[in-house]
């Protein structure tokens, strides 16, 4: 099951003006979590997807301002894997080089995971 990350009050992808070599979208993937608030809880595995317009420079994924992975895009995607640490309110936003500040972002909450095999159960959020 995928749940797309939720941006600018809708349900899609996150975009972004074109430009030489910059991130243009973005989702997060709920994979087999859920809960009755949100889908994203501490803890739980998700898989960020960001396209991008050059298929050679890096992608960093950032978590609150703060960077959490680099990757270098594969036909122009790059795929994190983001696990959450503290509930609350998150703010995924990814940049590609040479750009030095974020070209798309998304808001999501995240509540308390419980694991249950390879699936997580989120509570509160």
């Amino acid at each position: 099951m995928a749940v797309t990350l939720a941006l600018a009050g809708a349900l899609g992808w996150a975009t972004a003006p074109e430009a030489g070599a910059t991130a243009t979208q973005m989702r997060v993937l709920g994979d087999i979590n859920f809960g009755s608030a949100t889908t994203y809880g501490t803890g739980c595995t998700y898989t960020v997807q960001v396209l991008v317009t050059n298929a050679i420079e890096p992608v960093t994924l950032l978590d609150n301002g703060i960077p959490i992975a680099v990757r270098i895009p594969d036909s122009g995607n790059a795929l994190f894997t983001w696990i959450p640490a503290v509930p609350g309110p998150h703010r995924l936003e990814a940049v590609q080089a040479p750009d030095r500040e974020p070209t798309v972002a998304g808001d999501v909450r995240v509540g308390t995971g419980v694991h249950l095999g390879y699936a997580c159960v989120v509570t509160g959020g």
